[in-house]
């Protein structure tokens, strides 16, 4: 009794993948064929978006949830003015249609900018530190507000796991090397005016440079 209960449930599991995977495809398949938006009008709501998070245009990605013929655009005609409305937060936005003649319809968009970021141009072994030829520079979204400073090179850097061809070379995965080691003899001065004060210690963990070593 007990095999046939273990049976119908592994063919239940079989039937709820095969149908998540129907899902899928469908799901797929609406995406590809969702028309494109006017790139006029496209080309409006990353203005809009570039103003607000001061970067370039030309960078800014826009993905629509919903197709344009959903809202009755076809063309640049159909839409008088767009606004931008909330704050941005995660790249979340709603557009406001201003329609010639007709009542306005808003659109949640997701936006975010081109970018690139690390990835391991060769697998990684624990341990190993990432040198130039280790590093290759892949092309990336990330979805919100770009960040103030671009992601480091982690060159110099030591790998914390094994790291594939092509995963990002990014923390936790990579990290950079100790400056100061367990067990070393660290030394540290403290001026002020003409007064000084010289502490030798040995430290009781290791660290990167600017991380808080005991």
């Amino acid at each position: 009794m007990c095999r046939t209960r273990v049976l119908r449930a592994i063919r239940l599991a079989a039937l709820l993948a095969a149908l998540a995977s129907v899902r899928t495809m469908v799901v797929t398949a609406q995406a590809s064929e969702t028309p494109a938006w006017p790139p006029e009008l496209e080309a409006q709501v990353r203005a809009l978006v570039a103003r607000a998070w001061d970067t370039e245009a030309d960078s800014v990605v826009i993905a629509w949830s919903r197709a344009p013929r959903d809202l009755g655009v076809v063309g640049p005609a159909d839409v008088a003015g767009v606004d931008l409305l909330g704050r941005g937060r995660c790249g979340y936005w709603v557009v406001q249609l201003r329609r010639p003649g007709a009542a306005s319809r808003s659109v949640r968009i997701r936006a975010g900018v081109r970018t690139a970021r690390p990835v391991a141009a060769v697998r990684l072994a624990r341990g190993q530190e990432v040198t130039p030829a280790d590093v290759r520079w892949a092309p990336w979204v990330v979805w919100g507000r770009p960040a103030d400073a671009p992601p480091a090179d982690p060159t110099g850097w030591v790998a914390q796991r094994v790291v594939e061809p092509g995963a990002p070379l990014v923390a936790p995965a990579v990290r950079p090397a100790d400056a100061v080691v367990t067990g070393q003899t660290v030394e540290a001065w403290y001026r002020t005016g003409a007064v000084g004060v010289r502490i030798v210690a040995r430290a009781q963990g290791g660290g990167p440079v600017g991380a808080r070593v005991h």
